[in-house]
C-alpha cells in the first residue's frame, strides 16, 4: 500500500490520514495537561495551534472532491481559507511564544490581510476572469510563495538574533529550533 493512496473513498491520502491521527493523539494528551492547569496560556496557544493544523489537514485532505455536492469553487475557498488560517496562526504563535520583534510590515495582521487580499485578487478574481480553476490556483500559489518567503526569511533572521541572545541550556533554545523546523517544513 502506497502512502499517497486515497483512503475511505475520499481525496484524503494515507499520509495525511496518519498526520491527522498523530495530531489527534497530541491534542488529546495536551488537553489532559491543559485541564490540569487551565491558566497555562502557552498550553492554550499550543492547543489552538494543534486545532488549526488539524482543521487544515482535514479540510485540505478532503477538498476539493468532485463527489461532494458543493461546487468546486466553494470547496477550494474552504480549503484555501484553512491554509491562510494555519499560516497566519502559526506565525502569530511564533511571534507570541518567542516574543519576536515586530514592525509595520512584519506582523500577523499584515500577513492575514495580505493573504486574504491575494486570495481575493489572484484566486477569486482570476477565476471569474478566466473561468479556469487551475490558472487562478497557480496565480494564488505564486503570490503566496512570495509572501511566505518574505515572512519566513524575516522570521528566521529574528530567530537567529534571538538564538544568539539565549544561553545554550535553556528550553527557549528548543523552541527556537522547533520554530526553524516548523518554518522549513511549512
Amino acid at each position: 500500500m502506497s502512502i499517497s493512496l486515497p483512503v475511505f473513498g475520499t481525496e484524503l491520502q494515507l499520509s495525511t490520514f496518519i498526520i491527522i491521527f498523530l495530531e489527534v493523539i497530541v491534542l488529546l494528551i495536551q488537553l489532559v495537561f491543559y485541564f490540569k492547569n487551565p491558566k497555562d496560556r502557552p498550553r492554550l496557544s499550543f492547543l489552538i495551534l494543534i486545532l488549526v493544523f488539524l482543521h487544515y489537514n482535514i479540510t485540505d485532505g478532503l477538498l476539493p472532491d468532485i463527489h461532494f455536492k458543493l461546487d468546486l469553487i466553494y470547496q477550494n475557498i474552504l480549503a484555501y481559507s484553512s491554509c491562510i488560517t494555519v499560516a497566519t496562526y502559526y506565525f502569530y504563535y511564533l511571534v507570541k511564544e518567542l516574543e519576536l520583534e515586530l514592525n509595520a510590515l512584519f506582523n500577523p495582521k499584515v500577513l492575514l490581510i495580505t493573504l486574504i487580499a491575494t486570495f481575493c485578487f489572484s484566486y477569486l478574481m482570476g477565476y471569474f476572469v478566466t473561468n479556469d480553476l487551475h490558472i487562478s490556483k497557480v496565480m494564488f500559489i505564486g503570490f503566496s510563495i512570495m509572501i511566505s518567503a518574505y515572512f519566513c526569511f524575516n522570521t528566521i533572521i529574528r530567530l537567529i538574533k534571538l538564538e544568539r541572545q539565549k544561553s545554550n541550556n535553556t528550553p527557549f533554545k528548543l523552541m527556537i529550533y522547533s520554530g526553524y523546523l516548523g518554518i522549513i517544513l511549512m
